[in-house]
């Protein structure tokens, strides 16, 4: 719920066309929770980040303003 509140403030209130952000699939983040709120995959960044002392793979996702 307060995700989808922020992402609507951003379009609406902010005026933003667009927002992503960065996942870390590793850490188990729940990107379920991104789709059912408009976000789609659009990019993996092969060993985008270190942790802990190796390198792991990055997600981008985004939502896009349809008006």
């Amino acid at each position: 719920m307060v995700l989808k509140t922020v992402v609507l403030h951003g379009f609406l209130t902010l005026n933003l066309s667009r927002i992503y952000g960065w996942v870390t699939p590793t850490l188990g983040a729940p990107t379920d929770v991104l789709a059912d709120v408009g976000f789609q995959r659009e990019a993996v960044v092969p060993e985008g980040t270190w942790l802990d002392g190796r390198p792991v793979d990055r997600e981008i996702w985004g939502a896009v303003r349809n008006d």
